[in-house]
């Protein structure tokens, strides 16, 4: 959700940390508003300004949050116009890819559990292209016709030729 990346910082150094104590200072005043206290039943925020805390959609938490998506959301929705404005094929991801192998050829998958040198690199069955999608991956139908579980990636898969 929120794009963070973890930083080492002196620690009992508050001041090299500013960013993150001043979040922390936030998050503070919001749960101190709201933390009833126990004899008198109303909020330290209630007794000292003679008023409630604000309601859930005056939170100032919900507030920081909700500006914190609609800056991302900016951002993408600029960045997606340029990009169609631009017109440049290239710096778009092709979404549709040209499956490899076709519908009803034969391949072999690489054997994952292999263990030593001379171990050999395919599986000993031969499987059959069932359906091919666009992001390489593919349903295969075993020798028995059964289908496997999950899709196969093309990286995981080699063509199959008869030997004559």
């Amino acid at each position: 959700m929120v794009n963070t990346k973890h930083r080492y910082s002196t620690s009992y150094y508050p001041k090299s940390n500013s960013k993150v104590e001043h979040i922390n200072g936030t998050i503070t005043n919001g749960l101190r508003k709201t933390k009833v206290h126990a004899r008198l039943g109303i909020s330290p925020y209630e007794l000292l300004y003679g008023l409630a805390p604000r309601q859930h959609r005056q939170d100032i938490l919900q507030q920081v949050g909700e500006k914190l998506a609609m800056e991302r959301a900016y951002y993408l929705m600029d960045r997606n116009i340029k990009d169609q404005d631009s017109g440049d094929q290239k710096s778009k991801p092709n979404v549709f890819v040209e499956p490899k192998f076709p519908v009803g050829s034969k391949v072999l998958l690489v054997n994952q559990s292999r263990k030593g040198k001379l171990d050999s690199k395919y599986r000993d069955k031969i499987y059959q292209v069932m359906v091919a999608f666009g992001n390489r991956t593919y349903i295969l139908v075993g020798p028995n016709g059964k289908r496997l579980k999950r899709r196969m990636n093309e990286a995981q898969m080699r063509a199959y030729h008869e030997r004559r």
